[in-house]
């Protein structure tokens, strides 16, 4: 049905029709057989992932309406500003509605409908602090402000970029999108939260390749397309360390006699402390009987 109205919506765009007058009729003979395969039940979630007093926290709401009374909900705060106008507890006028009544006073609004409401807090720690635990909070505070993601993040800095020698290294580069080599390429990194995983594309002016990252039984784990490989994800030295352990093609092991070697770091730029601070980061790939594949190093820092 809510497909179906979506259609019927853009019959009044112009130049269609007009009005859908002419329809009410027979939609609503049509709502009423459809009737015995839905509910007179509606349901609202909203989530909020935020940092609380005690760290990251994954906030819900819901709220179900049951009887009918669901049309209700979009005219209670309508209901509500008319009453805090009658009562001068609110100055006319247009402005942005934010917080302009509380959660509290809207849920009172509901009272005498068959609708309920509810609130859970949940913990939501950030992906790296899952798999570093205890020693997330001992990282450079550059690096573990550049771990410390919500939602989305974009950080932007300067890598140098260098290929392995010999025709194979540079085909394996290319097949991987890796970046071309050059001195100082621009770059931009973009880490979006996907509940328990994470997503990075890493943009270097203008190539882009993208991995996904998710902590399985505290293993991460990175996937580059068909390609996944276990990290032994570490802190050593006041250094994060990315070391391969283990990898899969299309889900078969990959021989550890195949198996890529990456020697990657994140340190803190000497001397900084603040989460603003800039992140530096050295990346090499190389490949057995063909050497190294690439290397990118340089520093990142947030985006403004």
């Amino acid at each position: 049905m809510h497909h179906g109205l979506t259609a019927l919506s853009w019959l009044v765009r112009p130049p269609a029709v007009r009005s859908l007058v002419a329809l009410a009729r027979p939609l609503q003979w049509a709502a009423n057989l459809l009737q015995p395969f839905g509910t007179d039940q509606g349901g609202m979630l909203v989530r909020v992932l935020g940092v609380g007093p005690a760290g990251p926290v994954d906030r819900r709401w819901t709220l179900i309406a049951n009887g009918g009374d669901g049309p209700q909900i979009p005219a209670m705060p309508a209901r509500l500003l008319i009453r805090m106008l009658r009562d001068g507890r609110l100055n006319p006028g247009a402005r942005p509605c934010l917080a302009v009544f509380s959660r509290a006073e809207a849920e009172a609004m509901l009272h005498g409908f068959r609708i309920r409401t509810g609130r859970a807090d949940a913990p939501a720690p950030f992906l790296f602090a899952q798999a570093l635990q205890g020693d997330f909070a001992r990282l450079p505070a550059p690096v573990q402000a550049l771990h410390s993601v919500m939602d989305s993040r974009r950080w932007v800095g300067q890598a140098e970029v260098t290929h392995g020698p010999g025709f194979v290294a540079r085909l394996v580069a290319g097949v991987m999108r890796f970046p071309p080599a050059r001195t100082v390429t621009p770059l931009t990194v973009t880490m979006v939260r996907l509940n328990d995983a994470g997503r990075w594309t890493r943009d270097f002016a203008g190539r882009r390749f993208r991995s996904t990252l998710r902590l399985q039984a505290r293993q991460m784990t990175e996937r580059f397309g068909i390609l996944t490989f276990a990290i032994g994800l570490h802190l050593q030295d006041g250094a994060l360390h990315y070391p391969v352990t283990a990898g899969w093609c299309l889900g078969v092991p990959i021989p550890p006699a195949l198996l890529p070697t990456s020697v990657a770091v994140e340190t803190g730029a000497g001397g900084e402390t603040g989460a603003g601070g800039t992140a530096r980061f050295d990346v090499a790939l190389s490949l057995p009987l063909i050497g190294l594949i690439v290397r990118y190093r340089g520093w990142l820092k947030p985006a403004s």
